[in-house]
């Protein structure tokens, strides 16, 4: 919707729709209120900027946010505590425990993240993009809900886990929900390049979209990875087992594989976490404009 300067009407000759119920304000005062839903028509004629949207709204953005950012810490955090307490003699459903609860953060902060705008003239149709987001972040959810539960245990001595085939047929379904997680990532970063564009900040957009493609794909090599990952250590296991010994070439190719990978996904997630940072920021400054406006417009408080 193009921005209509209200100082600059008196009276409506466009057919314009009133952006909170979709009213047709042709014929009504620029000053006025719309008569279907009593809405200030000078809210209508803003354009969709975040500084003229609901500030309950925004506010639901900047927590989606800043829960997103906590649980990427809560992940980090016990990913660098996982070696250790394991061989601390943590047991490791503490560890998966944490992890679930990381999860359950970020599918939070998903939903508040796709919190349908109040505004009518913008919100999405009913099968939209905020809709497949809110599907595919809850299948990668019970994906890794799945994989906490039949995902095999590292066994040090001469014995292999055997998996059932039930356990076996839910830890590939475990996997394949765990694409979910990963078309939700890449579905919220075009979600917040949409926000970028309604600051607006260019700058702010083309980092986004860079992420669109560079996180979605570290996402798919991760889960892929610990797919192959878990292949690779139940027949070392069984190697070893059998002939007293581990392969010498494999932990060194796999050493390398690790480093290479961990160093340019480290590289990502601050990039990813700077990112978000400064969305968190812009909701923040957009959300005191809002209430700015709304006070200044009515200063004696009264709803409406």
């Amino acid at each position: 919707m193009s921005e209509v300067p209200a100082a600059a009407l008196t009276v409506l000759s466009e057919e314009i729709p009133c952006a909170f119920c979709g009213y047709n304000l042709r014929g009504l005062a620029a000053d006025g209120r719309c008569p279907e839903c009593g809405s200030r028509i000078a809210d209508s004629l803003r354009g969709n900027l975040l500084e003229f949207s609901d500030p309950a709204w925004l506010s639901r953005l900047r927590f989606g946010t800043s829960l997103k950012l906590w649980n990427i810490a809560l992940f980090i955090l016990v990913g660098f505590a996982f070696t250790v307490l394991v061989f601390a003699g943590v047991p490791p459903i503490v560890m998966a425990g944490a992890s679930t609860i990381g999860a359950a953060l970020g599918l939070w902060a998903t939903f508040a993240i796709t919190t349908q705008e109040p505004r009518i003239a913008f919100r999405e149709d009913s099968v939209s993009l905020r809709i497949l987001i809110r599907v595919s972040a809850t299948l990668g959810f019970l994906g890794g809900l799945i994989q906490q539960g039949t995902a095999p245990t590292i066994v040090v001595g001469q014995q292999a886990l055997s998996l059932s085939f039930a356990q076996e047929a839910l830890l590939i379904l475990g996997y394949v929900l765990s694409f979910g997680g990963v078309l939700a990532w890449w579905g919220e970063l075009v979600y917040y390049r949409r926000f970028a564009l309604r600051i607006p900040d260019d700058k702010l957009a083309r980092s986004t979209r860079i992420l669109l493609w560079a996180i979605p794909i570290m996402g798919v090599l991760v889960i892929l990875g610990a797919i192959l990952g878990g292949r690779l250590a139940r027949n070392v296991g069984v190697t070893a087992g059998l002939a007293g010994q581990v392969p010498s070439l494999f932990p060194a190719l796999l050493g390398l594989g690790v480093c290479v990978f961990g160093i340019t996904a480290l590289g990502f997630l601050f990039w990813y976490v700077r990112v978000l940072t400064m969305y968190k920021v812009a909701f923040t400054r957009a959300l005191e404009l809002a209430q700015k406006g709304q006070a200044a417009e009515n200063p004696a408080g009264n709803p409406g």
